[in-house]
């Protein structure tokens, strides 16, 4: 039965076609309004991330090996670390979409990136939907449904996790549908059946034993509030009420459906170590102040320090989706006397905002879990001020959303003018990532100059190399799989990067017991790859024992963009200086060869121990 929202939302829509029709547009045009918002934020140029790739080497490996890797593959360090790898199913998964790209007109890259894009979509098509279920209007669906796909569009990269992502939707409307009554109890026995997929595309398979486990302590939520309500009610009375009895049979269905999810998620490689491979990387003070994507999400106001020195403040447009929403959803919550549609709403909106809160990446559950919950409180609210009885008070809030929607995608830009519509017709036309940020021709480099092992370079930059490289012609020092190695390589990795002394002191207090010389001495690095902005640039052109064999930028790029190879200066290697010019004048003939060009320019930033609280590495894909 329709809500009168969405009644006058139907009515207000081209009132001539046909009744059928008519009746589900509501319907089709809220999911067309977010599928669409939400296909543009995926549908977009692949730039700065380099996790996709080395998912990509991953799943080829797998394919060609017909095996799982045991132990890192892809670093020298590493060789003897045991690699739990959650991911193996959506690796495989994604590659073989790449490879069907390749041979196809699509194009490889660019059939991932489309993939990643329909994946999206239905994941807010979902959410969508969930909203339709709590709100009974399709007005307030789309609004929510573009507001929270706004939110996550930060965090929908092509790995892993949008996979969880869309089951996590999927997983919140089969509770949602059992809760109203629409679906029978032996059908949440399903959920543990797409527990065993789910263990083997990503371990955020954590994320549906949340779900069921919420459901589970919401019916105890509700019955300890009917109590309470019973206690106040006689309390004030002179008769009494009996007191609601507890949910067993609920309780017991959700709490037994949780078990076997649980037992389910290990079906996988990895068995229950499932559970704690985030140990490694989530109780590591090293990690929680370095990795980006485990930060707090921006406030609207930041402080920052300038070149002088100078600290400053400044607005900050990141996050005015989530904070404003987070604003109204208070607000709203007040407004309705902290009401919510059921008893699980609260658990998940409570967690999961708090989560949103303390990590920036994983907005996306949020925008998820919430979902049910604001739409659920807009409705309510409009209710209750006696707004939603207003002659076509859905067709309003549907304008809302397509306004919001619009301005999203063909208004927004980052930075400008890079909006979200322009990038759309940039991957339609064939570009499919930045050049800046991927170096091909660097890798070829590499390759054609046959550098002696081993090879030194970023994290920031290690999935492109590792997609090009590795393990076939050079193994990385490290990358940031962070799960599998925890901070140990990454602490070298950035007292390198910063050319620190011995003896600095880090975070949790330990110190540096080499000094950026005497690490790259102690793992035989032979070659480097660095960016041009790091400060290891100037301390390898003072230290003399390296020489500059290659240089790569983009010529609109500014002086300190780019990527620098350094060889250890060593007269073992002189063919091998001898084949890198050439192949430096073969593909660069109007450059200036590398080891007669002027000093560049020299970063401002100073570093110190404290450079380990800045970086912008990316994290592990394990929530």
């Amino acid at each position: 039965m329709r809500g009168r929202g969405e009644e006058r939302f139907m009515v207000g829509m081209m009132p001539r076609i046909p009744e059928g029709l008519r009746a589900r547009l509501p319907a089709l045009a809220a999911l067309l309004l977010v599928s669409v918002v939400a296909f543009s934020f995926g549908f977009v140029p692949l730039r700065a991330s380099h996790d996709e790739w080395w998912h990509l080497k991953t799943g080829q490996w797998i394919l060609d090996h017909h095996r799982l890797p045991l132990n890192d593959i892809f670093t020298y360090t590493g060789e003897n670390i045991r690699w739990h790898n959650h991911e193996w199913l959506s690796q495989i998964l994604f590659y073989k979409i790449y490879e069907w790209g390749d041979r196809h007109a699509i194009g490889d890259l660019r059939a991932m990136l489309t993939f990643r894009a329909f994946v999206v979509a239905l994941t807010f098509a979902l959410v969508a939907v969930a909203a339709r279920i709590a709100s009974r209007s399709w007005g307030v669906a789309a609004l929510v449904g573009v507001v929270m796909a706004d939110i996550s569009r930060r965090a929908i990269s092509p790995r892993p996790p949008i996979l969880s992502y869309l089951l996590f939707a999927a997983f919140l409307i089969v509770l949602m549908q059992w809760k109203r009554g629409r679906l029978r109890g032996r059908w949440l026995w399903a959920l543990p059946v797409v527990s065993v997929l789910w263990a083997n595309l990503h371990g955020m398979v954590l994320l549906g034993i949340a779900a069921t486990g919420a459901y589970a302590g919401g019916e105890v939520l509700e019955w300890l509030a009917a109590r309470v309500d019973v206690w106040w009610r006689n309390r004030r009375s002179a008769a009494s009420s009996p007191a609601a009895a507890f949910p067993w049979r609920p309780v017991s269905l959700l709490s037994g459906v949780t078990l076997a999810c649980i037992a389910a998620a290990t079906i996988n490689p990895a068995g229950a170590a499932l559970f704690t491979l985030s140990r490694k990387f989530m109780t590591d003070p090293v990690l929680q102040r370095t990795i980006a994507e485990m930060l707090p999400t921006p406030g609207l106001i930041l402080r920052f320090t300038d070149a002088a020195g100078i600290q400053q403040w400044m607005f900050s447009p990141i996050s005015v989706s989530f904070w404003a929403t987070v604003a109204l959803l208070a607000v709203l919550f007040l407004v309705n006397r902290g009401r919510l549609r059921c008893g699980a709403d609260y658990i998940l909106t409570g967690f999961f905002l708090n989560q949103a809160v303390m990590h920036w990446r994983l907005l996306p559950l949020f925008g998820i879990a919430a979902a049910g919950s604001f739409a659920y409180l807009i409705h309510a609210s409009l209710l209750r001020a006696g707004l939603w009885r207003r002659p076509r008070m859905g067709v309003a809030i549907f304008a809302v959303a397509s306004t919001l929607g619009a301005v999203y995608v063909f208004a927004v830009g980052e930075p400008p003018p890079q909006t979200f519509a322009r990038r759309n017709a940039d991957l339609w036309r064939g570009k499919t990532h930045e050049p800046s940020d991927y170096p091909a021709p660097m890798m070829q480099f590499i390759v054609d100059t046959q550098l002696p092992d081993r090879m030194f370079s970023e994290s920031n930059y290690c999935g492109y190399a590792i997609w090009r490289l590795s393990p076939e012609y050079h193994k990385l020092f490290t990358d940031n799989r962070f799960d599998v190695f925890g901070s140990k390589f990454f602490r070298l990795e950035t007292a390198v990067l910063n050319a620190l002394p011995a003896g600095v002191e880090f975070i949790d207090g330990e110190r540096l017991e080499m000094s950026w010389s005497e690490i790259l001495d102690h793992y035989g690095v032979n070659f480097i790859m660095v960016s041009r902005e790091q400060k290891l640039n100037q301390a390898l052109r003072d230290s003399r024992a390296w020489r500059l064999i290659y240089y790569f930028a983009q010529p609109d790029d500014p002086p300190t963009s780019g990527f620098n190879i350094w060889l250890r200066n060593d007269p073992a290697f002189a063919a091998v200086v001898e084949r890198a010019r050439r192949n430096f004048r073969t593909q660069n003939p109007m450059k200036q060869q590398p080891d007669t060009m002027a000093p560049e320019p020299v970063t401002t930033s100073t570093v110190s121990a404290d450079a380990f609280e800045t970086t912008d590495t990316q994290g592990s894909d394990h929530p």
